[in-house]
């Protein structure tokens, strides 16, 4: 398990490094009080062009060859769900909008997150 996270620990901080010049999003970062898993990577978009379409830039991503995912949908905007009451979901619904989790395999190398990187300079 230790190794496992290593692994993803070290894809973060390589995604971080390289991401870090992209002045309209940013790699959320792990939560202070938890040892995250990382599980995911989750590039945030603050601003710009892709500002409330990520869909939109995971379309866009794959067009160079890189396979990334939106969030999943909230529970309360799904077919069998849609009327039901929710809580406040602001920050969640905003999350949905503006966040695409990148490539995240323990098995991923630095030219991998490199060819991420100037994907996501290019779009």
């Amino acid at each position: 398990m230790e190794e496992f996270l290593a692994c993803k620990q070290a894809g973060h901080a390589a995604y971080r490094e390289r991401l870090s010049g992209l002045d309209w999003g940013e790699l959320l970062p792990e939560p202070p009080y938890a040892r995250n898993n990382l599980w995911m990577y989750p590039w945030y978009v603050r601003d710009g062009r892709w500002r409330g379409r990520a869909r939109d830039l995971v379309e866009a991503l794959r067009e160079y060859g890189i396979e990334s995912r939106p969030l999943w949908e909230l529970c309360h905007r799904q077919p069998p769900y849609r009327g039901c009451r929710a809580l406040s979901t602001e920050r969640a619904a905003d999350l949905v909008a503006n966040v695409v989790n990148l490539p995240c395999s323990t098995g991923l190398r630095p030219e991998q997150i490199d060819r991420v990187g100037e994907a996501l300079a290019r779009v």
